[in-house]
C-alpha cells in the first residue's frame, strides 16, 4: 500500500493548521508572542516544500511521461511561495519595506501560494503513485528523511534543482554566482 498521498494531506493539513495559529498570533497583546507561532510554521513550510523539491520532484522527472513539465511548474511555484513566506518573516522581523503591508495581505499571499502550491505536489504524488513500480522505493517514507535534514529557512533566490542546487545545499554557495557578475 503507498502512503505517499495520505501522507501529503496530512502535511497539507498541519500546515493548514500552523498557518491559522501563526495568523492568530499577530493578534497578542505583546508582539513578542507572535514569533514562536510565526517561526513554527515557517520552518515546518520550508522543510516540507524543501522535501518536495529533493525527493519527488526529480522523481516526477524520471518516472512521469510529463514530469519535467509538471517538475518546472512545481519548482516555479515553491519559488513564489518562498517569496511570499519571506515577506512574512521581513515583516515579523522588522523590515522597513514590509512594514508597507498589512498582516492580512501578507497571509492571503501565503495562504494562496499555499494552495497553488498544494494543488502541484499533489498532482506529483497521485502521478508517482500511478507511476509506482515494485523498485520504487517508499515515497513517504524517504520523504520522512529528508524532512529531518533539509535547510529550515525558505531560500527563494537559490537554484532549486540539480548539481548547482545541490552544491549550495552542501556548501552554502552557489558555484555559479561568481561567473553571473
Amino acid at each position: 500500500m503507498d502512503t505517499l498521498l495520505p501522507h501529503t494531506r496530512e502535511a497539507h493539513r498541519v500546515l493548514l493548521d500552523r498557518l491559522a495559529v501563526a495568523e492568530a498570533a499577530h493578534e497578542a497583546e505583546d508582539p513578542l508572542d507572535a514569533y514562536p507561532p510565526v517561526d513554527v510554521f515557517l520552518t515546518a513550510a520550508a522543510r516540507h516544500v524543501a522535501a518536495v523539491l529533493a525527493v519527488l520532484v526529480p522523481a516526477a522527472r524520471r518516472k512521469i511521461d510529463h514530469g519535467h513539465e509538471l517538475a518546472r511548474a512545481f519548482v516555479e511555484q515553491s519559488r513564489r511561495f518562498e517569496l511570499a513566506l519571506n515577506q512574512v518573516k521581513a515583516r515579523l522581523h522588522g523590515s522597513a519595506y514590509a512594514q508597507r503591508r498589512s498582516w492580512a495581505s501578507l497571509w492571503s499571499d501565503v495562504r494562496r501560494e499555499l494552495e497553488h502550491l498544494w494543488l502541484l505536489e499533489e498532482r506529483l504524488a497521485e502521478e508517482l503513485v500511478a507511476a509506482r513500480v515494485g523498485s520504487d522505493p517508499d515515497w513517504r517514507t524517504v520523504m520522512e528523511r529528508v524532512e529531518r535534514h533539509v535547510p529550515v529557512r525558505t531560500h527563494p533566490w537559490i537554484p532549486h534543482q540539480g548539481v548547482r542546487a545541490h552544491l549550495v545545499r552542501v556548501y552554502g554557495t552557489d558555484p555559479g554566482r561568481d561567473l553571473r557578475r
